[in-house]
């Protein structure tokens, strides 16, 4: 009998004995790719994760968030430190009167009253005395800072039956601890927050939602 002959009979037998293997591999194969939202006149993004577009509008009609290009979010994306900086001015109602100019030299024109007004009102440092590092990406624990300094006096306080993030620790660990008191973060796990993983643009966005949303209900 011909090898592909002993094949075929062998996979017959299997399906008809134990369809339940054939049926598990079937499922293993299975793709688990997100449903992504259906671009619309409104909304002309394509690589945003369905379940997020309702958020994604909110923040992209408040023109806090726009787009790479046209078309293109840039959900899954690192995002750099200077474009985290205009985006948290553009969320956080702030006064620039009487603000002084930003000294730090890597500032592009574009940021210069954002990080001014941001490190006026101690949101944000450089990372030295003349350079913000805004090429530079943004880790997780970075942004938690600058949030947590946002939307001080907001933000509930942080407390050890909310802290369930093995990976907030140090300088860090107030802030996280603040953030997951307050709902606005689930981590990426139950037990990691992702501290010195690079922030998406995705990620940025939930978290900028999340904030307003329950800045707006504290405020009520």
């Amino acid at each position: 009998m011909k090898m592909v002959q002993k094949k075929t009979i062998l996979t017959m037998f299997l399906s008809a004995v134990f369809p339940f293997i054939l049926l598990n591999s079937s499922a293993q194969a299975a793709s688990f790719d997100p449903v992504l939202a259906e671009p619309t006149e409104r909304f002309p993004f394509h690589d945003v994760p369905a379940e997020y577009q309702e958020r994604i509008q909110v923040l992209y009609d408040q023109k806090v968030f726009e787009g790479l290009n046209k078309d293109q979010f840039g959900w899954s994306l690192p995002i750099k430190r200077i474009d985290v900086a205009v985006i948290l001015y553009q969320s956080v109602p702030m006064t620039t009167e009487g603000v002084k100019k930003t000294e730090m030299k890597d500032v592009p024109e574009r940021a210069v009253m954002a990080v001014s007004a941001l490190e006026a009102m101690g949101i944000v440092n450089g990372k030295t005395a003349t350079s913000f590092g805004s090429n530079d990406t943004i880790t997780r624990g970075e942004f938690a800072l600058m949030a947590s300094q946002a939307y001080r006096g907001t933000l509930r306080p942080a407390d050890q039956e909310t802290h369930t993030f093995l990976d907030a620790t140090g300088r860090y660990k107030a802030a996280i601890d603040q953030l997951q008191a307050s709902n606005i973060t689930q981590g990426r796990s139950a037990s990691e927050f992702g501290t010195f993983k690079v922030m998406t643009r995705g990620e940025l966005a939930l978290l900028i939602y999340n904030l307003q949303t329950f800045s707006h209900k504290t405020d009520n």
